[in-house]
């Protein structure tokens, strides 16, 4: 019982460590990795190079890979194709990950989680805590690997574990079936091949047992990842439709290498294998990434086949007539803050793009005529709004971010904030301008006065959306900066002169359209500084960057 529960301890060590593990080496390492891809990538070639480097860095996570590439596409730092080449290529990447399963380095991985777990709980130093929580949860995905090995070694001694071992040995058919129930009960493809390894390592396995179990394993995870496309809209359910094509081809090409090797007798991936191997784990993990390369080459050949294939998973729902599409972010690019905190900017960006429509409504007077319309966009705006700060609450809350990151998120999280009260005040300020033209209708001059403040507010509007499209746009700074400024005249003039001809009501609105008004010009200057303390910052951590 002792060496079950060891096993079982072992696999969840190296479940949690590999999840935590990727998520700080993709801390460190996103921003960075970002702009180099997005200015070094001229071809589907080096796309699916940097498909290689990015599945290094993010651990192997089937997930998060293909989330990130649709990050990159969705804020257009890449086209399509060059997504579907990364993600293609990341799972060749993936492949280096199980040699870890090859060796002996217990001792090593001791003092590893020692003194990085040391560094870790002081603290010390503060300037690489990120790199030294990685360095631990490296360990903890290592130590559950050598915890996995040393427990099947003892399985093997039992009797009645050994009765079903010389059971699937008659059955090598078994194996199949087996690999493809444990990586759906575990729902990890790198978990279930270190599980192969260790078999292999302890005896349990032959390797036609291990080569059948790896080959139900990757059967399983096709069809495992075709249940997850439930979870996704637009590209990113593009993406994630990549990986049920990738591994039902992976499948085909190792059944191919299989039916060729065994029994037909014509030596190919298999053979090779055995020629580069001293050992049936270097063989096995040799096999595992000989046909992954062949399974990703099939599929960048048929590339544009590929594409058209996907995109019928991803049609995303567009923006038409009153309704507005919903912002959608997949928890999984929550592990990869940098693109997490482009794509919410760019939702953000879409929402705010809606606050003029409140102006218009009132100049064309369609507010007036229905007193439903500004209440329905503020209903839509703003849940979508609060969808996008209770995404910033739950990037904040996921993990321990370096300084830099976490500043980036806060100055974010005041942005949001500023717009989603910046989008109450307009629609607050569009009711009452609406109930002072009803009050009015005898008086064209001032219906026409009280418009005077819709266009105000909208060419204030204006600037500002400019600037948050440019922000490094110097023209639209200033612009923004003469149109927030110098208003006091303007609302002087209307507390003295509009008061006049209005009823003691139309007064109390008049006084609450003034204010409405002013705080909507200070938060949107308020905006304006902290696009200029996110640029500030921007411009700090490239001059760090080496």
């Amino acid at each position: 019982m002792s060496s079950l529960a060891g096993f079982v301890a072992g696999f969840a060590f190296f479940l949690v460590g590999l999840k935590l593990f990727a998520t700080n080496l993709n801390q460190l390492t996103s921003n960075r990795f970002r702009i180099l891809m997005t200015q070094f990538t001229p071809n589907g070639f080096m796309a699916g190079m940097w498909g290689i480097v990015l599945s290094l860095l993010t651990a192997g996570n089937t997930v998060l890979t293909p989330c990130i590439s649709a990050g990159f596409q969705s804020v257009n730092a890449i086209n399509i194709r060059k997504a579907i080449q990364i993600v293609i290529w990341s799972r060749v990447g993936a492949c280096f990950f199980i040699y870890l399963a090859g060796f002996n380095i217990k001792v090593l991985v001791l003092l590893m989680m020692g003194f990085a777990g040391i560094s870790f709980a002081i603290n010390k130093p503060r300037h690489y805590s990120t790199m030294t929580s990685s360095i631990f949860h490296l360990g903890l995905v290592l130590y559950g690997i050598q915890l996995i090995k040393s427990s099947t070694k003892v399985l093997i001694k039992l009797q009645w574990f050994e009765t079903i071992v010389d059971y699937t040995q008659l059955y090598p058919e078994i194996s199949f079936i087996a690999g493809f129930i444990f990586l759906m009960v575990a729902q990890s493809l790198f978990g279930t091949l270190v599980i192969a390894l260790s078999f292999i390592d302890s005896g349990i396995f032959q390797f036609d047992q291990a080569l059948m179990f790896m080959y139900g394993s990757y059967l399983g995870e096709g069809v495992l990842k075709i249940f997850y496309l439930a979870a996704f809209k637009g590209i990113f359910r593009q993406m994630m439709g990549l990986l049920p094509v990738i591994y039902f081809c992976t499948f085909g090409v190792g059944l191919f290498t299989y039916v060729l090797d065994d029994i037909l007798g014509i030596p190919f991936l298999q053979e090779l294998a055995h020629i580069l191997s001293d050992s049936h784990k270097l063989e096995l993990a040799h096999v595992n990434l000989l046909v992954h390369l062949c399974s990703a080459i099939l599929l960048s050949v048929l590339i544009v086949r590929v594409e058209s294939f996907i995109a019928r998973w991803g049609d995303e729902e567009e923006d038409h007539g009153e309704t507005i599409r919903e912002v959608d972010i997949p928890d999984e690019i929550l592990d990869d803050p940098v693109t997490t905190l482009e794509i919410m900017y760019r939702e953000e960006m879409r929402m705010v793009r809606y606050f003029p429509m409140y102006m218009e409504h009132m100049r064309t007077g369609d507010s007036l005529k229905d007193p439903l319309l500004q209440k329905n966009l503020h209903t839509q705006v703003s849940r979508n709004l609060e969808i996008i700060r209770t995404t910033y609450s739950d990037l904040l809350n996921r993990s321990h971010y370096h300084r830099d990151l976490s500043a980036r998120i806060l100055q974010g999280i005041e942005r949001h904030n500023l717009a989603m009260s910046l989008e109450e005040n307009l629609y607050q300020f569009s009711i009452i301008i609406d109930k002072l033209r009803e009050g009015t209708r005898s008086s064209a001059e001032l219906t026409q006065k009280f418009l005077n403040f819709v266009e105000a507010m909208d060419a204030t509007i204006l600037s500002m959306i400019d600037v948050l499209d440019s922000p490094k746009e110097t023209f639209y700074v200033d612009v923004l900066r003469q149109i927030t400024s110098g208003r006091d005249d303007f609302l002087k003039e209307v507390r003295e002169h509009y008061e006049e001809e209005l009823s003691v009501q139309d007064r109390v609105y008049l006084i609450k359209v003034v204010n409405l008004f002013e705080s909507s010009i200070w938060m949107i200057k308020k905006i304006g500084s902290v696009i200029d303390e996110e640029l500030e910052l921007e411009e700090i951590e490239q001059a760090r960057e080496p």
